[in-house]
Formats: structure tokens, sequence, C-alpha cells
């Protein structure tokens, strides 16, 4: 059986947060991210977590109870986050700036 693993991307923290999962209403939800980052289902890359980390909020406090669980993906797990950056930013959507931020980060990984 195949493991699933999902690399997080700030902006589910970001928007979770800040909309329909404001921790103090959806404690479930948080529960939830807390479990699949401690097991490894979730993988908290370690730009996203420094990006997630700026901030001075609950959230940025709670990214930094799951610093021991950051990591850089291993190389087949970036393979497969850089075919899907590449699929998100060709669709119409899609703004310059956010693209331009894509494509940076797929160059650096």
């Amino acid at each position: 059986m195949i493991e699933q693993k999902y690399i997080l991307d700030a902006n589910v923290f970001i928007t979770s947060k800040n909309s329909y999962y404001d921790p103090q209403f959806h404690p479930g939800f948080w529960k939830f991210l807390d479990l699949g980052i401690n097991n490894g289902t979730f993988i908290l890359h370690r730009r996203v977590y420094e990006e997630l980390r700026k901030g001075r909020d609950e959230l940025s406090q709670r990214v930094a109870l799951w610093e021991p669980k950051v990591k850089s993906p291993s190389p087949e797990e970036m393979t497969k986050y850089k075919e899907v950056c590449t699929y998100t930013v060709s669709q119409p959507q899609w703004k310059e700036k956010s693209m331009l931020f894509w494509m940076e980060l797929i160059r650096g990984l």
C-alpha cells in the first residue's frame, strides 16, 4: 500500500486561520493538522515554515510547535511538487505576480 503524503503551502494555513477555520471556533481542524504534521502525512517545507513564522499571531505560535517536524521533502516529493506548481501557474486565473512567486519557488527547489 502506498502511503499518501501532502506538501502543504502557507496559504492552506493562512486562509484557514483567516476564514472558516478560526482556531477558536474549529479546534478540531487544527488538531487534524497537528496530527498530520506530527505523523508525517503532511509535510511542512522549511520555506513554508519560515514564511508562517514571520507573522506575530497565534498561527506563528502554533507553527513554532511544529519546528521539530519541519523538513526538506525527498527528491521524489519535490519532483511531484514541481509538477503541481507547474500545472498551477499554467492556469488562466493566475495573476502574473503569483506566477512569478511560484516560478521562483520552483527554481529554488
